[in-house]
């Protein structure tokens, strides 16, 4: 049995079922980091790896612990313990030795995956969770018991918050040590609600002090002061629950009957005093805080319980944001997400074209060497040629945006300093083709693909910006893409799709 995982582009699970952010920003100083488990809809989503004191490695365990990766080598933070593959069982245990038997292994971080010699194998076995490595990816080193295939998703921690665990020994470490209320980095708000229109939406407001997932014109970035306060960044804003209408507002001081709150952070998710009650209602996603778990809802009926996911960033890219006017400066530029139409908009000035930008919901590789692995959508974009060719194709789902939209176009935005890690190396061209067969991802493989059909344009990657000539808008269908190499054995374009900031692949639609 061998097991393909939902990534964050555009495979949507169940309604009430959780998957991954898109991946944390990836800090320098330092690179401790927790290590998540990314299976949706399962009992593992989003637990972290752990111990129970016997040298084995868990998801969910009491004895959290952060790790760094030295020489390929994984390390428990602050102990002299390392984590290995037991050549025997499979197990992933930790030790100061490696064990008998054990063969070279090189640990990695790959977009934001924790990998073992370039593989992403995980599996976690029984009613406990203990955490194997199948070197085939099959459920067979579970030895017939309960097998839970998973991704291994990195999340960096600001020195003051990372943990340390698991000496061979502890038995006591408290499970939330991993929990601070006390960051100085600044980060942002996502919405996790998998297969819904608030899905990665991030912390929103239109300057009238409510708080929304990706419709408000501003988007934001926030800090948790030592009081436990969440406060918008650039401001003297502190975040509350309304006592009468359980609304996220802001002001400077709370509104009248506030109770006091405490805001942290346990495992990437934002809790309000060790609780996660957001919720999205009506057509505008405002954030509510339900004030009982599963019997609170929205006064217009529509309803979205979600998870927030912190994302950190460095502090040179956070926005500050929320001002007390209605409307953005004419003179500066203004992204934000727009939940409904999964989307993000730029408008320069009201005498100027405005473009919204929808990112693909598809992002899927085929490749030469594996000719008939299904690997399914990605976080990751890549276009190499060679002997080692690896094409792309995108699916873009078409929101019906009415009689404004005169134009649609392919553009090619290329990654910022601030953007995740990418490759552009050799003559750092590609070429895009329509394709005209409605792209089966169960099947999709070197060797089982569509019918390539016209040359929309050829990417020069290295010279910035790519605008294709004019597409067919078909809005409420889908239009889909094959991203093909150039032809040069050493091109490679590899990148990390975003929309914060807009980068990689798009269709912009113009008004």
């Amino acid at each position: 049995m061998k097991f393909y995982l939902a990534s964050a582009l555009g495979v949507a699970g169940a309604a009430v079922s959780l998957v991954s952010a898109a991946p944390l920003t990836k800090r320098d100083d330092p690179a401790y980091f927790s290590v998540l488990a990314i299976r949706s809809g399962s009992p593992i989503q989003l637990s972290p790896f752990s111990s129970a004191g016997d040298g084995k490695v868990y998801f969910g365990k009491s004895n959290l612990f952060s790790n760094y990766i030295e020489d390929g080598l994984l390390h428990i933070k602050d102990t002299d313990n390392l984590i290995w593959i037991d050549p025997d069982t499979n197990a992933l245990t930790y030790g100061k030795a490696a064990p008998d038997g054990a063969t070279d292994a090189t640990w990695s971080v790959v977009d934001n995956d924790l990998v073992l010699n370039g593989e992403g194998n995980a599996i976690a076995c029984g009613d406990d969770y203990q955490v194997f490595w199948s070197s085939d990816g099959s459920d067979s080193v579970c030895s017939g018991a309960d097998a839970l295939g998973a991704n291994l998703l990195v999340e960096y921690y600001p020195s003051s918050s990372s943990s340390s665990v698991a000496s061979a020994t502890s038995t006591s470490t408290s499970a939330s040590a991993t929990s601070s209320t006390a960051y100085t980095d600044d980060f942002g708000v996502v919405a996790i609600r998998s297969g819904s229109p608030i899905q990665y939406a991030s912390f929103s407001t239109n300057g009238d002090g409510n708080i929304y997932f990706g419709t408000g014109k501003y988007d934001f970035s926030n800090h948790i002061d030592r009081a436990g306060q969440l406060i918008i960044k650039g401001t003297k804003n502190i975040i509350w629950a309304d006592p009468d209408t359980n609304a996220l507002v802001y002001g400077p001081t709370p509104p009248d009957g506030a109770v006091s709150v405490i805001w942290s952070i346990d495992d990437g998710r934002l809790l309000l005093n060790g609780e996660a009650r957001a919720v999205a209602c009506n057509d505008d996603y405002q954030v509510f805080w339900s004030p009982a778990a599963s019997t609170w809802t929205c006064a217009n009926g529509d309803s979205l319980g979600a998870d927030l996911m912190v994302n950190y960033i460095p502090v040179s890219t956070s926005s500050s944001v929320v001002a007390t006017s209605t409307s953005a400066p004419s003179s500066t530029l203004v992204t934000k997400n727009i939940a409904k139409a999964a989307a993000t908009t730029e408008a320069a000035s009201a005498a100027e074209a405005t473009v919204t930008f929808l990112p693909p919901n598809l992002l899927v590789p085929v490749k030469k060497a594996t000719p008939t692995e299904v690997y399914g959508s990605q976080y990751t974009g890549s276009v190499v040629a060679g002997d080692k060719e690896i094409d792309t194709f995108v699916s873009f789902d078409i929101p019906s945006l009415g009689d404004s939209v005169k134009t649609c176009k392919l553009v090619w935005t290329p990654p910022s300093a601030n953007s995740l890690p990418s490759t552009i190396t050799g003559y750092k061209r590609f070429q895009i083709f329509k394709i005209s067969d409605t792209l089966d991802t169960s099947k999709l493989s070197w060797n089982v693909r569509p019918t390539r059909g016209d040359l929309v344009g050829v990417v020069d990657a290295s010279s910035g910006y790519f605008t294709s000539s004019a597409v067919s808008c078909d809005f409420g269908k889908k239009q889909q893409f094959e991203l093909v190499p150039w032809g040069y054995s050493d091109d490679e374009v590899t990148w990390f799709q975003e929309l914060n900031p807009v980068t990689g692949i798009n269709y912009a639609m113009l008004d």
